[in-house]
């Protein structure tokens, strides 16, 4: 009777799970070009290293973990930025409330924000042959497929914000449209051969949707032939493994549990390094008060909302850094950050036509008196309207000096101009397009319109440069000069640099291991001669044994002609576990009268992160000469080290890994970094 009654007790105190009108739910979505663009810059670019002039958001890239192993696995996170309209809601009555209705149904369908592994999951649309891939930088693109058996891709919509640039280096590899894909009649596999050059293939999972299949991918091929493959509790990764390519061998891998829209993640690695991510989800809750006049009388309704938003990441702990913050505006932008690399403080505000969107107004860093935030970079912007106008940004710094970023109606870089303290223009770099977005020309000018450099290129049909003129005061005479590079790559979607040659004569061959991007000869010529030759060696597990090194003038290693010095390095890799297949032994040689001599030998010894701890070297006669010894952190920080007559050296760091004292070999020296 007591335990009935306690029963009944218990039920009617007890609290019900709050319930949601509406939960945002995970969605694969397009990337604007803005997006696109600043997802593909580099941070050289970017105003104060972290916000892209063209989008006006930050552009964010982390490791977290690096597990070492004869291919190493990495686990990094990319920061996407919502593209935010300043105004959202249109109504007249219940602005605000309206304002929040709108806020969610906006972060619901456009919010993306760090990102880790973005492209695990693939979207097919097949009534319109249509794929969204999102690459590993976290970019999000629309394909068609079209052609015999699906096996053609094409880009959707207008190519707004591509090029075969980063920063001003052209390549094929940079050019998000020579992405391929192939579709199997049976519908379960989709194959993407991305510009990084790795290949990647993805299975059916299901359907998402009445109309969309989300395919998840099983196994990636990397640009050197090893593998990586994934594995999934439901539609949420929980395992990825590095193989050789015959997948005989696992050489590192990491474990996940929870997910973001569980409010953690957890990393374990197995060399036992670990990192945390914790998220939030917040709630959204609306009330609706309206009335409605007629002839006979008012109506009055009552609507009330609640809305669980996407998660978004607020703490992360890894071994380069255990404390990283993040906090975000009521707008889900990012407002402030402390991570290992960098710290700064955010305000935006609203640009562009109509109600415009939000864009970085002002970044602030830690440079005043006691690490103070202070306002460093103020920007404005005219942003560029896609297909119909050009614009600019305006970069003013605490200094007095300003830069000034011009943008074409295709959203590239036209011309970058860097003005002096006291206005005047000291320097512009202009940038010219040809038809396909790919860079035609670059030249930098000094304050006065004289040309100090310009860089022309044509291209091979990947966007690949195959001659670049090089025009300037080559010699310092004064007078223009200019001179060329002619380049040659694979025609294989690998975009391979196979030869180059300059003006001047010198000529340099490569050649790769079948299928990867592994250089097994680097020839360099004078003209037809060849004066220096370098070979590398792989075991069937496209790991380097050897390399090679000479003067001889044939085409095969084994060909000794005209060879007057010859070296060679020889890697005898670790036969078992932990770190199968990472170096044991390294053992240098050169050629004396035929025969290979030892110029000396050392033995690695790793710890359990894979570091080299000790360091055994042996002189020609393979006697112990002497042994290095070295302690590290968990982020790969070198504590201590001994060199080879004993004596150590000291070292630490604070939190974010900055070394902050030293005591050298003779202890006799102390530095203190403040």
């Amino acid at each position: 009777m007591i335990r009935v009654l306690m029963t009944l007790i218990c039920c009617l105190f007890a609290v019900p799970t709050f319930s949601y009108d509406e939960e945002a739910k995970e969605e694969i979505f397009l990337s604007t070009p803005e997006q696109v663009a600043t997802l593909s810059s580099e941070q050289s670019y970017l105003v104060g290293g972290i916000v892209s002039p063209l989008s006006g958001s930050p552009s964010l890239r982390q490791h977290d973990l690096v597990v070492k192993g004869a291919q190493e696995l990495i686990l990094s996170r990319t920061y996407m930025s919502p593209h935010m309209p300043a105004v959202l809601a249109h109504e007249k009555q219940n602005r605000e409330e309206w304002e929040k209705y709108h806020l969610y149904q906006h972060v619901a369908h456009h919010y993306k924000g760090w990102q880790f592994y973005p492209h695990l999951k693939l979207q097919f649309t097949p009534s319109e042959k249509q794929v969204l891939v999102t690459d590993p930088s976290g970019s999000t693109l629309s394909f068609s497929l079209n052609g015999p058996g699906m096996t053609n891709a094409e880009l959707e919509g207008e190519p707004y914000g591509l090029s075969n640039c980063a920063g001003e280096t052209p390549s094929g590899a940079n050019d998000p449209r020579n992405t391929r894909i192939t579709y199997d009649d049976g519908g379960v596999r989709i194959t993407v051969y991305g510009i990084d050059k790795g290949t990647r293939f993805y299975r059916l999972n299901g359907w998402d949707s009445n109309t969309t299949q989300l395919y998840l991918l099983e196994k990636e091929i990397l640009p050197n032939g090893k593998i990586l493959k994934y594995r999934y509790e439901g539609s949420q990764p929980s395992y990825v493994e590095s193989l050789d390519p015959e997948e005989r061998f696992v050489y590192a891998s990491i474990r996940i549990t929870g997910s973001p829209w569980e409010g953690h993640c957890h990393f374990l690695s197995s060399s036992g390094t670990s990192a945390d991510y914790n998220y939030q989800k917040r709630p959204i809750h609306i009330e609706i008060k309206e009335e409605t006049k007629h002839w006979y009388g008012n109506d009055r309704s009552e609507r009330e909302y609640n809305f669980l938003c996407p998660p978004i990441l607020s703490k992360v702990s890894s071994p380069n850094f255990r404390k990283e913050q993040l906090d975000y505006c009521g707008r889900f932008l990012l407002s402030s950050y402390e991570g290992k690399e960098q710290q700064f403080q955010i305000v935006n505000k609203g640009y562009g036509e109509g109600s415009g969107h939000y864009r970085v107004h002002q970044l602030s860093l830690p440079v005043g008196d006691n690490d103070a935030f202070v306002p460093v970079y103020k920007l404005s912007y005219q942003p560029p309207v896609a297909g119909e106008k050009g614009g600019k940004t305006t970069v003013k710094t605490s200094d007095g000096t300003s830069t000034i970023y011009h943008f074409s109606k295709n959203l590239l870089t036209s011309k970058i101009q860097y003005f002096g303290d006291e206005g005047a223009l000291k320097k512009e770099k202009i940038f010219s397009w040809n038809d396909k977005n790919w860079l035609k020309t670059v030249e930098l000018r000094d304050g006065q319109k004289n040309l100090f450099y310009k860089k022309s290129f044509a291209y091979d049909r990947f966007g690949n440069p195959i001659l670049e003129t090089f025009t300037g005061d080559l010699s310092g005479s004064g007078e223009i000069e200019s001179t060329w590079t002619k380049r040659t790559f694979s025609d294989d979607g690998k975009n391979l640099l196979l030869r180059e040659e300059t003006e001047n004569g010198k000529v340099t061959c490569f050649s790769y291991l079948k299928g990867t991007n592994l250089i097994t000869s680097k020839l360099i010529k004078d003209g037809s001669s060849i004066i220096r030759r370098e070979f590398c060696i792989y075991d069937d597990c496209h790991n380097l044994i050897g390399k090679v090194s000479d003067d001889g003038r044939g085409l095969n290693q084994e060909d000794l002609t005209g060879v007057t010095e010859r070296h060679k390095t020889t890697y005898i890799l670790r036969q078992s576990a932990p770190f199968l297949h990472m170096p044991e032994w390294v053992v240098e040689t050169y050629l004396d009268s035929g025969t290979y001599k030892l110029l000396k030998k050392s033995h690695l010894i790793y710890d359990a992160c894979g570091n080299v701890v000790q360091e055994e070297v042996y002189d020609a006669e393979e006697n112990l000469a002497y042994t290095i010894d070295k302690t590290y952190n968990e982020r790969g920080d070198l504590l201590s080290e001994t060199n080879r007559i004993g004596q150590e050296a000291t070292y630490s760091y604070d939190a974010k890994g900055h070394r902050i004292t030293e005591a050298n070999f003779s202890r006799r020296v102390h530095k203190i970094s403040s």
